[in-house]
């Protein structure tokens, strides 16, 4: 780690008055801490050391403009009042463009996960790219471009049927170590004639499975879409960004050893 986190934002502070507040995936991965409401982003490109013991958890509040506001509550990541809603998570294309994201030009893609499991979504044509880095797929390919959101959202209905539009966190973890299976990409995409086909890398690779764990403590192997893959001892473990917001931290210099909790949740 290049400072402490006393040093991070001037002045030495109390344990545990920092807070990991956000998090930027792929592909310029950073964890967003935050004390007394000034913001700092930590770099958590492939190489990079962190050191963070984590404390209690509570609500992540809100980053507002260069600043970040707290918030008390018990309930994580976010409570209520500070949780976002995005109106196009919920579209299925019988909406009233509200919001002027929706008139932009749209895409309808495929996104590979390793080995074979495919969804399908949508995007704004200019981020298709991005997109697919943000959600950690390994190819990815563009059916369509559509002049609005709503168009691309209906053609994504009728594609459900045969891919789903939304791909767990469990399945992504699952994916680290295994190889795309060309064969079945290969034979979806002759189903129709791609506008675009892409093949992401994240700058790492992993022979063997990552131990799920929620520790924000290790050398950087990599981050593929939200999943932290960290070494810490001569062991990888990865952990879900998402899981780590709200968390209270320390700088921890010399961590100890990462304790079992239950078959998937491990804590440090």
């Amino acid at each position: 780690m290049k400072t402490s986190i006393g040093d991070a934002f001037g002045n030495a502070v109390k344990p545990f008055t920092v807070q990991i507040v956000g998090y930027d995936r792929s592909p310029t991965p950073a964890l967003i801490l935050a004390s007394g409401g000034e913001v700092e982003r930590i770099s958590l490109s492939t190489g990079e050391k962190i050191g963070y013991r984590l404390g209690d958890r509570h609500c992540a509040g809100r980053l507002n403009g260069d600043g970040h506001v707290s918030c008390p509550d018990h309930r994580t990541p976010r409570c209520e009042i500070h949780s976002r809603s995005w109106v196009c998570a919920r579209c299925r294309g019988r909406c009233s463009l509200p919001i002027h994201a929706c008139s932009a030009p749209h895409a309808v893609y495929l996104a590979l996960f390793a080995p074979d499991l495919i969804k399908v979504g949508v995007t704004r044509r200019r981020r298709i790219e991005h997109r697919l880095a943000e959600q950690g797929a390994d190819r990815g390919a563009v059916l369509e471009h559509v002049v609005n959101g709503r168009i691309a959202r209906r053609i994504e209905r009728q594609l459900a049927n045969r891919y789903p539009d939304r791909v767990g966190v469990r399945l992504k973890v699952n994916s680290l170590a295994a190889s795309v299976d060309t064969g079945t990409w290969s034979s979806q995409l002759n189903r129709y004639n791609p506008v675009q086909t892409y093949r992401l890398s994240y700058g790492f690779s992993v022979t063997q499975q990552p131990i799920p764990a929620t520790i924000a403590y290790g050398t950087v192997i990599g981050v593929k879409g939200r999943l932290l893959v960290l070494d810490h001892g001569g062991t990888e473990y990865v952990t879900d960004l998402r899981e780590l917001v709200g968390f209270n931290v320390v700088d921890s210099p010399d961590e100890g050893p990462i304790v079992q909790q239950g078959l998937d949740a491990f804590v440090q």
